[in-house]
């Protein structure tokens, strides 16, 4: 059963009490109309107290293995974040050191072309365009500039907060569960 089955149950039984009981406290068979003695009432509603602690105990075993779940995912999310930071940092200087060696075979080697069973290093020349270390590159003609647009949402949402209205901005409530 999940949870929602279970609440579902839970709910019928509790509306079932209620049908049982008159405005006075009897427990009434709502067949007849006749109230049951009290023997018969507290047997009956013991049944229905052990299915429903039954069916508690069932719903509070499934949330708590869900929030468990829910714990052990997020502990692996974190340790795959972690190793991709290490992946990364691994990443970086494999490519830096790629980088170190390539510009110190290309000072031995000085355009030499070189070619054996393993390899084959040669040449090829090609154009990229470079900038000035402080270059302003708004004071490049709109057609040679892409501009991005991005939202300051904490200043929006203070502006909102304080009155100011946008069209098609607003501020969304959230709850965040924490699970410990």
């Amino acid at each position: 059963m999940t949870i929602y089955e279970l609440n579902e149950e839970i709910g019928k039984i509790l509306d079932e009490v209620d049908s049982y009981i008159d405005d006075n406290g009897n427990f009434i068979n709502t067949e007849t109309g006749e109230v049951i003695p009290g023997d018969a009432a507290e047997l009956y509603f013991n049944e229905l107290q052990k299915q429903l602690n039954n069916l508690a105990e069932t719903r509070d075993e499934k949330i708590s293995n869900i929030a468990c779940w829910i714990k052990q995912l997020e502990a692996d999310a974190e340790a795959i974040k972690k190793e991709k930071l290490n992946l990364a940092k691994r990443q970086k200087y494999c490519e830096n050191k790629a980088t170190s060696l390539r510009l110190y075979l290309g000072n031995v080697l000085q355009g030499e072309k070189f070619k054996n069973s393993k390899v084959n290093i040669s040449y090829r020349s090609s154009k990229s365009v470079e900038f000035a270390p402080n270059f302003d590159y708004s004071k490049l003609p709109e057609q040679y500039q892409k501009i991005t647009y991005e939202p300051k949402k904490t200043e929006l949402k203070n502006a909102i907060l304080n009155g100011e209205e946008f069209e098609g901005v607003w501020i969304q409530d959230n709850t965040s569960m924490q699970i410990k």
